[in-house]
């Protein structure tokens, strides 16, 4: 409606163009809403430009008839100045003599965000006798409708390791980042929903963390080659994935840093302005 709403003031003469932002990555998904598909079509005819936040997501414009010369591929940025790794990493060792790890997962709580998944993960990892010499935080930023079942198997499967449930406000997740030592983002598809970007990706890459993660929509568009990427709802890959990375410190720091360097190499904030602001001018000048 917001788009219609936008040409409505371009026929009108208010605007003289108009630009739309495309994150979709379904061709034809909620057509069945009443009017999606007439302002849909309306939209990628009039429209003088769209930007696509993956080519995943212009694949299903250009299915969906959008003219493929009108549209740019210009994906989602982050402030690698506000989410940057720790500069000091101690090494965090329990009283008993324990290693001890943070696995991280900010997002919502519910199924197709593989939470579930994680909490497999999670009992196989518990059940893992020769992670003895490990004590692994599971820590939880986010809220959603598997909250309870989040808290409920927490008690249930740690025995002596923790969770954290919490939400936060956005000002205090560059240091909960920091404070991981690994993240995880299993998202799996639906019929009418899949992963477009995961911008949360892009912060724990900013923040120099190894990443797990999985195959889901415009995922392997946003972290490349610096994530271990798994099948979706395959938790016996997730927990394997994530078990390399807790007894192989090196390869997490490896990771950690190539998951950096991307982040400033590709993704960072000054980046995509830019590139939107060479975009707008030639579309406003054309």
């Amino acid at each position: 409606h917001y788009t219609r709403q936008c040409l409505e003031a371009k026929r009108r003469g208010l605007v003289k163009k108009v630009i739309s932002t495309v994150w979709e990555t379904i061709p034809h998904n909620n057509e069945g809403i009443y009017g999606r598909k007439a302002f849909k079509a309306r939209a990628l005819h009039e429209l003088d430009h769209i930007i696509a936040v993956t080519s995943r997501a212009k694949q299903a414009l250009v299915s969906e008839g959008a003219d493929p010369d009108k549209i740019s591929v210009i994906g989602a940025h982050v402030d690698t100045k506000l989410f940057r790794p720790a500069t000091h990493i101690s090494k965090k060792v329990t009283p008993g003599g324990q290693k001890q790890l943070t696995i991280l997962y900010c997002g919502r709580l519910v199924p197709e965000k593989g939470v579930e998944e994680i909490l497999t993960a999670m009992k196989a990892l518990a059940n893992n006798k020769t992670l003895a010499d490990y004590q692994l935080q599971w820590h939880f930023v986010g809220n959603g409708n598997l909250r309870k079942d989040v808290e409920a198997a927490a008690r249930l499967i740690l025995k002596n390791w923790h969770s954290t449930i919490e939400t936060a406000k956005y000002s205090d997740m560059p240091k909960i980042y920091q404070h991981a030592d690994i993240f995880v983002a299993p998202s799996k598809p639906s019929v009418y929903w899949e992963e477009q970007y995961g911008m949360a990706l892009l912060e724990a890459q900013a923040s120099g963390l190894p990443i797990v993660t999985t195959n889901s929509g415009g995922i392997p568009e946003n972290v490349g080659e610096v994530a271990v990427i798994v099948p979706p709802g395959d938790a016996a890959s997730l927990s394997h994935a994530i078990y390399s990375l807790v007894t192989n410190p090196a390869k997490r720091r490896r990771m950690g840093e190539a998951s950096r360097a991307r982040a400033v190499r590709v993704h960072d904030i000054t980046l995509g302005a830019k590139k939107l602001s060479a975009l707008y001018e030639q579309v406003i000048s054309s």
